[in-house]
C-alpha cells in the first residue's frame, strides 16, 4: 500500500504516517500550511481498475482522509494548493482518451473537486503549480505534423474559468537522414544530412581504424 513519511526537523529524521489502506501508491504532496495538506496517487475503483485518488489532512499528516474526485483519471501525479484563491487546489494526472492516454486536470473549490478540460493534444500531465490567479501544468503532448511526435508539454490557464491551452512544446530534433564512414587511415566521410566535423586522415595512428 501507499506510504507517507513526515519530518519535523528539516528532513534529518523521518517517520511513517498512516494513510487509507485502499490507496495503492502516492506520487505527489502539497501543504498550504503546517497542518493542511493533500496528496495524490492511485487507488482501485469499484471494478478493481486504477483510478486517481486525493487524500487530505488537517492535522499535519497525523490522519488522512479520502476526498471524492470525478471519474476519468487512471492516476493523479501532481498536486498544488493555492490558499485564498478559487480554485484553491489543482491536481493533474493521466486518464483514458479516445485513442489512448490523455491529460487530466481537476480543480478544487469549496464545493469539492471538478474536472476541467485539458488541451486535446495532452497525453498525460505529471506536475502542476498554481501561480497567482492562474496555473501551469507539465507533461507529455503530441506535436502535430506529417509524422506526429511526442514531446514535453506545458499547459496554462491565465485566470479561474479560463481555458487551459498549450503554451510550450519541446519536441525531439528530427532524425538525421545520413551516415558516416571511416577509412583505415582515420579519414571520416559524411553522406546525406550527416554533418562533417573533421577527420584524422594524415595523422599518425597507433593502429588502423576498424569501425565508427
Amino acid at each position: 500500500g501507499a506510504l507517507a513519511v513526515h519530518s519535523t526537523d528539516g528532513g534529518r529524521t523521518w517517520s511513517d504516517q498512516q494513510v487509507p489502506g485502499i490507496v495503492a501508491l502516492l506520487f505527489g504532496v502539497s501543504f498550504s500550511s503546517a497542518a493542511d495538506g493533500r496528496a495524490v496517487g492511485v487507488e482501485p475503483d469499484a471494478t478493481g481498475l486504477p483510478a486517481g485518488a486525493v487524500l487530505a489532512t488537517s492535522d499535519g499528516g497525523a490522519t488522512w482522509s479520502m476526498e471524492p474526485v470525478p471519474s476519468g483519471s487512471l492516476v493523479l501525479t501532481g498536486i498544488s494548493q493555492a490558499p485564498g484563491s478559487s480554485p484553491d487546489a489543482y491536481a493533474v494526472g493521466v486518464g483514458a482518451g479516445g485513442e489512448g492516454a490523455a491529460g487530466v486536470i481537476y480543480a478544487h473549490a469549496p464545493g469539492g473537486w471538478t474536472a476541467e478540460p485539458a488541451p486535446g493534444d495532452d497525453l498525460g500531465l505529471v506536475g502542476v503549480a498554481a501561480a497567482g490567479t492562474g496555473a501551469y501544468a507539465v507533461g507529455l503532448g503530441l506535436a502535430p505534423g506529417p509524422v506526429p511526435q511526442v514531446g514535453g508539454d506545458v499547459a496554462a490557464r491565465s485566470a479561474p474559468g479560463a481555458a487551459w491551452t498549450t503554451v510550450l512544446r519541446a519536441v525531439p530534433p528530427a532524425a538525421v537522414r545520413g551516415y558516416w564512414e571511416a577509412a583505415r587511415d582515420g579519414g571520416v566521410f559524411s553522406f546525406g544530412q550527416a554533418g562533417f566535423y573533421g577527420s584524422a586522415a594524415g595523422r599518425a595512428l597507433a593502429a588502423p581504424v576498424e569501425g565508427l
